[in-house]
C-alpha cells in the first residue's frame, strides 16, 4: 500500500540539543489533502510527576463495572465546567462530553463495542485519576 507522508522534525530549543520532536501525518490513500495540527506542547525540565496533573478533588464512580449495555457515571468536582473523555484500549477518544455542573449522574456506554475503556475528567489544567471500565459481550 502506497502512503503519502508529511513529516516535520527539529530541535525545539537550542538549549535542548539532546532532544528531538517529530510530528507525522499519513495519508493511506495518496492524492488526498493531509491535514494535522498540534495545539500545544510543553518542554519541561527534569522528570514530570503525574501527580502534578491529578486533582484529587475530582471524584468519579462507575456502576456497574463491568457492564453489558451501559453504565452510570457519577462525578463530583469543584469547578462547574469540565470535560469527560473516554479512551479505548488503543488510546483513541471514543466519548468526549462537555460537563456544565459540578456534580451529576450520566448514563453512557450503550453504543460502545465490548472492550476496555478509560474515563477521565479534565477541569482546567487538572485531570481526575483515570477509571478503567469494561464492556462485556
Amino acid at each position: 500500500m502506497e502512503q503519502s507522508v508529511c513529516s516535520i522534525e527539529g530541535t525545539p530549543s537550542p538549549h535542548k540539543k539532546n532532544m528531538k520532536v517529530s510530528f507525522r501525518a499519513v495519508d493511506e490513500n495518496p492524492g488526498n489533502i493531509v491535514k494535522a495540527a498540534i495545539d500545544d506542547f510543553e518542554i519541561l525540565e527534569g522528570m514530570v510527576d503525574v501527580s502534578d496533573y491529578i486533582d484529587e478533588n475530582i471524584k468519579m464512580a462507575v456502576s456497574p463495572n463491568p457492564f453489558s449495555s451501559g453504565f452510570s457515571l457519577t462525578y463530583d468536582m469543584v469547578d462547574p465546567k469540565g470535560e469527560l473523555i473516554m479512551l479505548n484500549a488503543q488510546g483513541q477518544t471514543v466519548v468526549r462530553r462537555e460537563l456544565n455542573h459540578s456534580a451529576a449522574n450520566l448514563q453512557i456506554g450503550e453504543d460502545l463495542h465490548p472492550g476496555i475503556y478509560f474515563l477521565s475528567i479534565r477541569s482546567g489544567e487538572k485531570w481526575s485519576a483515570p477509571v478503567k471500565v469494561l464492556k462485556a459481550e
